[in-house]
């Protein structure tokens, strides 16, 4: 799977309009794309070997609201991204 023109646009923006040391949440498969287009952290990526914390990143996108807050209050994210074509 190769980055599409909606993929870059997304990285672009999120460079230009978030700080360097925010942390964007997404599927661990964008982590790389994250770390390396928009030069910012992610919680996992596709180096994660930490099945925990791969376990805790699929849970909380699918589970409750609230559960998915704390979460991201844990790991200080500020942004989430969610590829809606996949």
């Amino acid at each position: 799977m190769g980055l599409r023109q909606d993929w870059f646009d997304a990285l672009n923006w999120l460079e230009e309009n978030t700080e360097p040391d925010d942390v964007i949440m997404s599927w661990w498969d964008y982590g790389y794309w994250i770390q390396t287009y928009a030069h910012r952290p992610t919680i996992a990526d596709g180096a994660t070997t930490n099945s925990s914390q791969i376990r805790r990143l699929a849970r909380a996108f699918i589970t409750t609201e609230a559960e998915a807050i704390r979460f991201c209050n844990e790991f200080d994210v500020s942004h989430i991204v969610v590829d809606v074509t996949d």
